[in-house]
Formats: structure tokens, sequence, C-alpha cells
């Protein structure tokens, strides 16, 4: 089983939790099972000041109590994960509305925003070194298409 503990780094700009990873929906609704589960066994247990003499009543049927709000954004979040959707491009989604906020065109011109401008950074290269005078003068493609005794006279011996 997976383990679903909520960072302070994977709230959202709401407080809702955003998952790390990719769950599927399969794992969410295994974990709201459980958790339905774990909260009806705790609610059919007696209460620790209860007379251990007395026997205990038959547990009744409960039904599972009903999804909260928190919950419901949590599993918004999960599926939009599970359908391609970063942590920060969810958090905007949420922000704006939840999933019905998808089809509207400025939200779809935002994310699309947020895409390029992603690509655009992982595009940058990092700290480049300066260029020598050489470069400077000449472009890498007529470096390349360069005979050799040119390229000996421009660059310096080392």
């Amino acid at each position: 089983m997976q383990n679903f503990e909520q960072d302070d780094e994977e709230l959202g700009e709401d407080g809702g939790f955003i998952p790390a990873t990719n769950p599927t929906k399969e794992d969410y609704e295994a974990v709201v099972t459980q958790n339905r589960r774990l909260y009806a066994r705790l609610k059919k247990k007696k209460p620790a000041s209860a007379d251990p003499a007395t026997p205990a009543k038959p547990a009744e049927q409960q039904t599972p109590p009903a999804a909260k709000p928190e919950d419901d954004k949590w599993r918004e979040a999960m599926e939009l994960k599970t359908d391609g959707y970063s942590s920060e491009e969810v958090a905007f989604i949420q922000k704006n509305g939840g999933r019905a906020a998808i089809d509207d065109p400025f939200v779809k011109a935002a994310l699309e925003s947020i895409r390029n401008q992603k690509k655009a950074e992982a595009a940058q290269v990092a700290g480049a070194a300066p260029k020598s005078d050489v470069e400077k003068q000449y472009t890498d493609q007529q470096l390349r298409e360069m005979k050799t005794e040119d390229l000996e006279k421009l660059l310096p011996k080392a």
C-alpha cells in the first residue's frame, strides 16, 4: 500500500492536497474504501471508560460517512493528475473552479502559457560559458566549414 501522507510542499495554494506521484484512480478508490472502513470501525468501538464486565452491544449496520468537500477536492486532484496535469496546473485548475474550468478558453490559454513557460525554462542552458573572440566573429557553421589551415591561423597556440 502506498503512503499518502501530506507534506507541506504538497499542499496547493488553497490548502488542498496535490499528490506528488501519479497515482491511479484505483489507488484513490482503495484509500477511500479503507478510510471509510477504518472510520466505521472506530465509530463501532465502545468508549474506553465503559465497564469491561458489561457485554458489548452488537454492532449495528452503519453506512460509511458521506464524502466531505475536502475528499472531493482531493479526488479531483487525483483525477487531474492521472489525466496528465502537473501539480502546478492542478492547483491552478482547482483555484479557478475545478474540472469544469478546463473547458473555459481563458483557463486553456493559461494552462498553455504555463506549459510553454516550463518548456522555455527547461530549454535554457544554465550557466553557459562566455564565447571566445573567435566564436564571436564566426558562427558555428562557418567554423565547421572552414579549412584546417585557416583554423590554425585563427586559433591561438596552446
